[in-house]
């Protein structure tokens, strides 16, 4: 049987924890963020969009994403597919919507 010496193992677990802890957004996080803004009572806020699918790169500063979105309207019988780019920050309050969507 093959056993990896310790000091390896102990360096194999410290360099993953960093990707672990990672989090990027996902389509119930960006739903949300979307859900979060009308509270702001924006006039743009549509309440029957629906996010279906999330893309996310990050930027250059840590917690900050620019997603592809993918959404529908919950109202078109037809569920048409629109899509939008939107950034998102993962602030201590929790994830925010900073442009896109709803934000202009």
């Amino acid at each position: 049987m093959f056993r990896l010496p310790a000091a390896f193992l102990g360096v194999l677990m410290w360099s993953a924890a960093p990707v672990a802890a990672a989090i990027e957004p996902s389509v119930a996080i960006v739903q949300n963020a979307y859900e979060h803004e009308a509270a702001n009572n924006d006039p743009r806020h549509d309440k029957n969009l629906e996010v279906v699918a999330v893309e996310c790169g990050t930027g250059k500063i840590s917690g900050q994403y620019l997603c592809w979105i993918t959404f529908t309207s919950k109202a078109d019988p037809a569920r048409t597919l629109y899509y939008d780019v939107a950034s998102l920050e993962n602030a201590s309050a929790g994830w925010k919507l900073t442009s896109g969507l709803c934000r202009r």
